[in-house]
């Protein structure tokens, strides 16, 4: 159940090109009929917005159980987010010109599935985080620690207010003009991976003021996480011409998706409003943090983290998806396709400098597969440089009338701490699948045991 809470979220979840035009009474003046209004956050580096949103979700969550069956659960769903963005320079054109560094004050999510009802709030630990446009999505990473997946599954908001620039036009507009966002934008705001097909309209319908008022509609369909999706949406924001700066979204959305290999299927409508108020400073985003915040993040920065039951940890590319639960599943998504399912189990502790022996973890092997298994083709330790024990068995196959390949391992502590995993990959997908469950598992390590450990 909390991994289809965290999803509701994810399933849920800009043309900005910063330049300095300047400002004068030609791009704003008084309302006319023939007047143009210039709708640009100008000069964005370095400015501080404090941001006040709010996300309400109800509808049905489907997921599928044994037999492959499903079963369908009423959800209900709202978040209450209070953070600060100073933004950061640009990294290039399109979404890569969005990128801020991000501090929550609160962020408070309540979901009730079925008849259980949880709180999801983020650890007072993980509380900063880069957020920048990066390959047609809205990425998060602390600057200085590893993000979990777990963390991760709750930052992922549609609508974010970063992405929302997006809506914003390339050109000076009149009351009445209509524009269309470029496609990244639209996947920026609802997180749609992959766009088979997509439209929205802008409209400036009025100006009040000193204030102009602008309504979009719109839908795109596609994939995300290798399962269908559409989203529709309409809505209205209202940007400050004198202060130029977009300060109020309100949007309804409504989302249909059916179920993926790491996600539920949904059909849910969303209420979405939030508010940006200029800051002339905040403390935790201070110019030394902003100076040290690189154009091109470290790779490893890019990692998300896991720590499992059995304190084992690992650190993983986004396209491993974790899953946990009696056993914990890693699936591995290639453009939108499962290339690999493993299973990560924990195994009881041995004496220090010991583990299952080799001959006994072939044989469970052979005895789980049974009349799957076509051979055992190769088994081999992997070498370290710490300590760990990590060995590597490889089966061949048949399921279901498909070639396969079943990829084990058997890892342990110096101190005795042992997991196990299996991979099963279609044979087809080898070599799509690149021995990325070999880096996988290169990356586990336990913690230091304590005193309740031993």
């Amino acid at each position: 159940m909390t991994r289809m809470s965290n999803n509701l979220l994810l399933g849920l979840s800009l043309l900005l090109t910063v330049c300095d035009r300047g400002q004068s009474q030609e791009e704003n003046p008084s309302p006319s009929t023939n007047a143009t209004y210039v709708l640009r956050e100008s000069e964005l580096n370095s400015k501080i917005f404090a941001i006040k949103y709010d996300l309400d979700v109800n509808g049905q969550v489907e997921e599928r159980v044994p037999n492959n069956e499903t079963r369908k659960f009423e959800i209900k769903s709202d978040a209450h987010l209070k953070f600060s963005d100073r933004h950061l320079p640009s990294a290039g054109r399109n979404e890569s010109a969005l990128r801020a560094i991000r501090y929550f004050d609160q962020h408070q999510t309540n979901v009730t599935i079925g008849e259980r009802k949880s709180e999801l709030l983020l650890p007072k630990q993980n509380r900063l985080f880069v957020v920048e446009g990066r390959n047609y999505e809205l990425i998060y990473y602390p600057p200085s620690v590893l993000l979990s997946a777990q963390v991760l599954e709750q930052l992922r908001i549609p609508f974010d207010s970063l992405a929302s620039l997006g809506l914003l036009p390339q050109t000076a507009v009149k009351q009445g003009d209509t524009w269309k966002p470029d496609t990244w934008a639209l996947q920026l705001l609802t997180g749609v991976e992959a766009v088979l097909k997509h439209e929205c309209i802008c409209t400036l319908s009025k100006v009040d003021g000193n204030v102009a008022f602008v309504t979009f509609e719109g839908n795109v369909s596609g994939g995300r996480f290798g399962g269908s999706t559409v989203v529709k949406f309409r809505g209205q924001y209202e940007f400050d011409l004198d202060k130029k700066y977009l300060r109020d979204l309100t949007v309804a959305q409504n989302e249909q998706s059916s179920i993926s290999p790491v996600s539920p299927g949904l059909d849910v409508a969303a209420n979405i409003h939030f508010t940006r108020t200029p800051q002339s400073s905040h403390p935790q985003l201070t110019d030394k943090l902003t100076s040290s915040i690189p154009l091109d993040p470290d790779p490893i920065r890019l990692l998300l983290s896991y720590s499992s039951p059995w304190q084992a940890r690992l650190l993983h590319t986004r396209n491993w998806h974790v899953i946990p639960g009696k056993y914990v599943l890693l699936r591995l998504m290639d453009n939108g396709s499962l290339i690999t399912q493993g299973t990560m189990m924990g195994l009881p502790k041995d004496q220090p400098g010991k583990h299952v022996p080799e001959e006994q973890f072939q044989k469970d092997i052979v005895r789980s597969l049974g009349d799957k298994l076509t051979k055992v083709v190769s088994a081999e330790e992997i070498e370290t440089d710490d300590g760990r024990f990590l060995y590597r068995v490889v089966a061949t196959g048949n399921s279901n009338g498909r070639e396969m390949h079943w990829i084990y391992y058997l890892c342990t502590d110096p101190d005795g701490r042992q997991v196990s995993f299996v991979f099963s990959t279609e044979t087809e997908l080898l070599e799509t699948l690149n021995e990325r469950d070999i880096d996988l598992i290169r990356t586990i390590e336990w913690p230091k045991a304590t005193s309740s450990d031993k």
